[in-house]
């Protein structure tokens, strides 16, 4: 299985992403805000896949997602919002890195999308 960061500044949204990706088999880092991702990834091996919410305070997934690539182009990514029509999400001008998904997912749609943006080529 894969090496897995989930960012999420949501503490119960995070743990309930973690817990079921943990379950299917995947190593899981459970982050609470994108300073605290960007600090572990200078530190830590980068992981396989970034799943990341859109919208938090301080720095959105978008350019969470942006900064990370530079540095890491490995890194896969994908997005999650429960705010799909806010123009946030909508018209982010952003290279977008990776699919967004609608929050609140379902754990088999979380699953599915977990394994076909592992099979995917990082862009």
């Amino acid at each position: 299985m894969a090496n897995l960061m989930v960012v999420d500044d949501d503490p119960d949204v995070l743990n309930l992403i973690a817990n079921v990706l943990v379950a299917a088999g995947h190593t899981v880092e459970p982050v609470g805000s994108a300073m605290e991702a960007l600090t572990l990834l200078q530190s830590a091996v980068p992981p396989d896949l970034m799943i990341v919410d859109v919208i938090m305070p301080g720095m959105s997934g978008f350019e969470l997602a942006q900064r990370v690539r530079r540095d890491r182009p490995s890194v896969r990514v994908l997005y999650l919002s429960g705010y799909w029509d806010t123009p946030d999400v909508a018209e982010d001008p952003t290279e977008r890195l990776g699919k967004l998904l609608r929050k609140p997912i379902r754990p088999s749609q979380l699953r599915l999308a977990v394994i076909e943006a592992l099979a995917t080529d990082v862009v």
